[in-house]
């Protein structure tokens, strides 16, 4: 019996579903006169872009325009801040510290591991927020308000991640927003709301909690959890009633999109000091394509959270049409200068 010849080109899969950036493009380029092919059928990740006699392969969960240098160093948080510190850009006080056995050749956690993060967290002072050096979506960014939270969370994360590095920073209480750049030019300002309860006085705060969920369209299961450290945090049960106006914050972390924040879209950036920091901070990263996350600290002061080299728009492009239009309109201007 004859053996199926052996090739890297995979079968046709149409049954399954390509990623969302996929599929908005399919419906772009050919409004744009470009030809797209999904080379890799069954994730649907690997794409080949031609036109006027370009070929471009571009895959769909990575950003074409940034150099990888300056993607992979963005990526490090870490090292971001070493950089923005070094710059003398604002960044929030805090520093890094080593897991213990998670390097080879050297221990780098001798001297800067758990035990030394503990005295700085005391240092520091409570509330904090503990962070982990490469995730992304808030995976694994808690909030500590005591040492022995930051002693679980050091030994949880430990156990059940790969991580090598976390960090420890103050937390910032303020506002949050998200500054979106390409080349240079501010492409998009979003200010960003964790996920709250607000009371009106009548309802309890399962009912508040089961409409706030339905109408940002988020799976219950998932924040249930927030919700039952919410209701321990401020010694509250599922049916008390929040008096009105009062409001319980779920995710007090930061408004992580990926974890139920909201974004509303501001006009214009107003600020032009903020405006001049977010390109100052793109410029010495060598990144066309960014997105920078700021907080305001007590004092009203903007601090710089993370640098984003490969910005996802898609859960915000789903909140609403009119954040569908202006995500395309982003991808549009990156296609033509990717293609150019």
């Amino acid at each position: 019996m004859a053996g199926i010849a052996p090739s890297y080109t995979p079968h046709n899969e149409g049954d399954f579903l390509y990623p969302s950036f996929t599929q908005r493009l399919l419906k772009l380029c050919p409004q744009m006169g470009i030809q797209i092919q999904v080379v890799d059928p069954r994730h649907g990740y690997l794409l080949l872009l031609q036109h006027k006699g370009k070929r471009r392969y571009l895959l769909a969960d990575t950003h074409p325009l940034n150099p990888h240098l300056s993607s992979r160093l963005a990526k490090d948080k870490a090292y971001t801040y070493i950089v923005l510190e070094k710059e003398k850009l604002p960044i929030p006080r805090g520093s890094y510290f080593f897991l213990p056995g998670r390097y080879q050749k050297q221990d780098y956690s001798h001297r800067k591991g758990p035990k030394e993060a503990l005295e700085f967290a005391q240092m520091l002072g409570f509330p904090l927020v503990a962070k982990p050096n490469s995730l992304s979506m808030g995976k694994w960014v808690q909030k500590i308000s005591q040492l022995s939270e930051l002693r679980d969370y050091i030994r949880q994360i430990e156990l059940e991640s790969q991580e090598k590095i976390f960090l420890l920073q103050e937390f910032l209480p303020g506002e949050e927003k998200r500054i979106v750049l390409l080349d240079g030019n501010v492409e998009l300002v979003l200010r960003k709301q964790p996920l709250e309860l607000k009371g009106d006085g009548q309802k309890s705060i399962q009912n508040l909690f089961e409409e706030e969920l339905q109408k940002r369209g988020l799976e219950k299961e998932k924040y249930l959890p927030f919700l039952n450290e919410a209701l321990s945090r401020e010694k509250l049960q599922p049916s008390d009633t929040l008096p009105k106006e009062k409001r319980l914050s779920l995710l007090d972390v930061g408004g992580n999109l990926h974890r139920g924040a909201i974004a509303r879209v501001e006009d214009t950036l107003q600020e032009d000091s903020l405006k001049a920091l977010c390109q100052e901070a793109v410029r010495i990263f060598q990144l066309r394509y960014a997105a920078i996350d700021l907080r305001q600290n007590s004092k009203g002061q903007w601090k710089i959270l993370e640098i984003n080299s490969n910005p996802g728009l898609e859960k915000f492009a789903r909140s609403s049409p009119a954040a569908k239009r202006i995500v395309e309109q982003i991808y549009r201007k990156i296609l033509k200068k990717f293609l150019e």
